[in-house]
């Protein structure tokens, strides 16, 4: 059975230039973890982090069903932005957690954001949900 790899993978080379924080990001964890829907790669900088799960945690549809996704998903996802949130508490790097503007994968993105913020960052359902509405 092959590996699983928990690096994010870009499926464009377009990119897109973020200087500052874009007014259309979602602040997960303040001043170190946001949420954005960009349709291109974001170019590198040495103090932001920028990550996407759209290729790499699919969910295996049914039918036209597109999620939610399985628990394995959800436990894998979660566990490694707590991870990088410890390890990068006390300095000045940001990550950008970004998905596409298709539905389906926003979607699925939006769900595995918020189950982070209900099981790692104590929040209610409604609190985790309401920057996004």
């Amino acid at each position: 059975m092959a590996e699983q790899s928990n690096q994010v993978q870009f499926q464009s080379e377009e990119v897109v230039n973020i200087s500052e924080i874009p007014q259309n990001s979602v602040e997960i964890v303040k001043n170190k973890l946001y949420f954005l829907n960009i349709n291109k790669q974001p170019l590198l900088s040495e103090r932001d982090q920028f990550f996407t799960t759209d290729s790499t945690l699919r969910y295996k549809s049914f039918g036209l069903d597109f999620g939610p996704l399985n628990i394995g998903y959800v436990y894998r996802f979660c566990t490694m932005i707590d991870n990088l949130i410890q390890e990068h508490q006390n300095d000045n790097e940001r990550f950008f957690y970004f998905s596409s503007f298709d539905q389906e994968k926003r979607a699925n993105a939006i769900f595995l954001i918020v189950s982070y913020m209900t099981l790692f960052q104590n929040k209610t359902s409604q609190e985790a949900f309401e920057p996004f509405e």
